[in-house]
């Protein structure tokens, strides 16, 4: 089925590259494999590295009235932040950047990359037809509209790269394309357009990294009837990306007797897309050099149709964020940006399940994941994975355990287990010695235990368990 139209659409992008001029040069270094349907983790340099504080990506909403979180965070996307296309460009030719600059110079302050998506077509730049129809817009009248002439996009994102060269490091050229309320034009349409971009962006930045736009993977009809013909686009183009995005939130709402088992299957669900959109890159021949960003990512948002949102309880909270992040990486998914840092009555928030503010438990639970990353904990030497399960295995039992080798060297071990329903457990070391380390508390060092998985673990907190003969000052 991926295959459908591949003859037509390889004369029409040819087409599109001879006009567009597509032979930009993409990123040199190599993205690791990944082999569809396991757990690898990603085992050759890239242009993430695995301990990169970079792959820890947040949107923050209000950056633009100086909101930044109180967790380290490597990189930015400005999504719903005040500095889409239609909100700097109000008037052919006129630009203002006074809100972009602040996030951009905030972001700067903070050591955090920055991630512009386009999105959001001006009224005056919509095509009138498109205009007229409206077509579900949420964003504004023909915010998902193409734009009449394709200059008008050019010109702005010129002007964008010319303007934040080395200060913005990586565009997406469009947010959710495959969904009628962010994008109304043809497949086609918004390839060529964002194409162009692309092109104008590297005139003025050659060192910018190009992303694709976004695809969500939980509507499936729009899912499959967008991926494959923009695939065939890329692929036929030479995938002129950097990195491929997109968006795995599961369902708002799950089955399951209790909110944890419920959460577990949102995982379940997510791990399900990961696996299908690494399916379809492969169908396409996507090259090792163009890393997967999943460039948003909550749980519980309500959806598609009538699902309710659904509000997890604090300690599901921490285990979502935790394993999602362990999930992205070991999936060789580069990057994470989770939607969205503010409280949650915030508007752009409410309807999420996870909430990341100040001292949430998802906020806490972020930041603990970063110290890991920071630690060194997701090294590539020696790194090798037999599989795991997060769904119905591991919660039979309040005491059952699955675990995943992660990497073994020098007579260290690195473990992933999921605890009864919800916890996630990292065990490392050579039984030689141990600390114990909750994802929501302090690091406190352990004295050697009998197994790799002490009997505290079974609680309802995740913990990082060493049996190495590291200390807590040692990781920090």
């Amino acid at each position: 089925m991926l295959l459908i139209g591949r003859r037509r659409l390889g004369k029409q992008v040819s087409k599109v590259v001879e006009r567009s001029g597509l032979a930009f040069a993409v990123g040199s270094l190599l993205a690791g494999s990944v082999l569809v349907g396991a757990v690898n983790p990603v085992s050759a340099q890239q242009l993430t590295p695995p301990n990169s504080m970079l792959q820890m990506g947040m949107h923050i909403p209000q950056a633009k009235d100086g909101v930044w979180p109180d967790v380290p965070i490597g990189s930015i996307r400005l999504w719903d932040t005040g500095v889409s296309w239609r909100e700097i460009n109000t008037a052919a030719g006129v630009y203002d950047w006074s809100t972009l600059d602040r996030v951009v110079d905030l972001a700067s302050r903070n050591n955090a990359a920055v991630l512009y998506a386009f999105g959001n077509t001006p009224s005056w730049a919509a095509e009138p037809g498109c205009l007229e129809r409206q077509g579900g817009a949420i964003k504004g009248a023909g915010a998902n509209c193409p734009a009449k002439d394709k200059k008008s996009f050019t010109d702005f994102a010129s002007a964008l790269a010319d303007r934040y060269k080395g200060r913005i490091e990586a565009y997406e050229l469009w947010n959710e394309a495959n969904i009628g309320t962010f994008w109304q034009g043809t497949t086609l349409e918004l390839f060529s357009m964002t194409s162009e971009g692309a092109r104008a962006i590297r005139a003025k930045d050659p060192n910018a990294k190009i992303v694709s736009a976004s695809v969500t993977t939980r509507l499936d009809t729009a899912f499959t009837k967008f991926l494959p013909e923009y695939l065939d686009l890329l692929r036929t183009a030479n995938w002129p990306i950097d990195a491929f995005a997109v968006h795995t939130y599961p369902a708002g709402s799950f089955p399951g007797n209790t909110l944890r088992q419920q959460a577990l299957n949102a995982i379940e669900a997510r791990t399900e897309s990961i696996k299908r959109v690494h399916s379809s890159l492969a169908a396409f021949a996507k090259p090792s050099r163009v890393e997967i960003w999943d460039t948003e990512l909550n749980f519980g948002l309500a959806g598609p149709g009538p699902t309710p949102h659904t509000d997890y309880p604090d300690l599901v909270q921490a285990s979502l964020v935790t394993l999602s992040y362990f999930e992205s990486w070991s999936t060789g998914i580069a990057r994470t940006y989770w939607f969205a840092w503010g409280p949650k009555d915030q508007e752009s928030i409410v309807k999420f399940g996870v909430t990341s503010n100040n001292d949430s438990v998802g906020a806490k639970a972020f930041s603990r994941y970063g110290d890991w990353v920071r630690a060194g904990f997701f090294g590539i030497d020696g790194s090798k994975c037999a599989g795991h399960s997060v769904g119905r295995e591991a919660a039979q039992s309040t005491y059952s355990v699955v675990t995943c080798l992660i990497s073994e060297k020098d007579g260290m071990q690195v473990r992933f287990g999921v605890v009864g329903e919800n916890v996630l457990g990292l065990v490392w070391g050579n039984r030689t010695g141990g600390l114990l380390w909750a994802s929501l508390g302090p690091c406190v060092d352990r004295p050697r235990e009998p197994t790799l998985v002490p009997v505290e673990i079974f609680s309802s907190v995740p913990y990082i368990v060493t049996t190495g003969g590291g200390t807590c000052s040692s990781l920090t």
